[in-house]
């Protein structure tokens, strides 16, 4: 019996450390990588009548992606202006300048869902502000 229980001991031991069985493999989601706006820029608003938020499609999480989810902040704080879900095919979304204010900072942020296991990215975020 002592010899079942150290086999079976050693087998999930195994496991655990392995790459195939390894949580951290089957969880991780990678940062979704951004384009446009660029951090710490400044958006002149005062010819154009929009915001456009780009990120790259790439990397993609190893089980598909479900979607993606972006939110844009007032400031840094954790006030939403915007919040929408997107689908995975969906690599920009835009914002109209009326949503900002001359001089406001703002941070924005994307995270993509895995599609199976349902676990997100954490996601990087960048800030801008505003001309108007």
């Amino acid at each position: 019996m002592k010899k079942i229980i150290g086999i079976l001991l050693l087998a999930a031991i195994y496991a655990a450390n392995s790459s195939v069985f390894s949580l951290d493999r089957i969880c991780h989601v990678p940062q979704v990588e951004y384009i446009s706006p660029k951090n710490d820029s400044t958006i002149d608003l005062t010819q154009q009548d929009e915001i456009v938020f780009k990120w790259k499609p790439l990397p993609k999480p190893s089980s598909g992606r479900m979607y993606y989810k972006f939110i844009l902040y007032k400031s840094f704080g954790y006030d939403q202006m915007e919040s929408a879900e997107l689908p995975s095919d969906c690599y920009q979304y835009k914002v109209s300048k009326d949503k900002f204010q001359d001089g406001q900072t703002c941070t924005w942020n994307v995270k993509q869902r895995a599609q199976f296991g349902g676990n997100w990215s954490i996601p990087e975020t960048w800030s801008f502000k505003v001309k108007k």
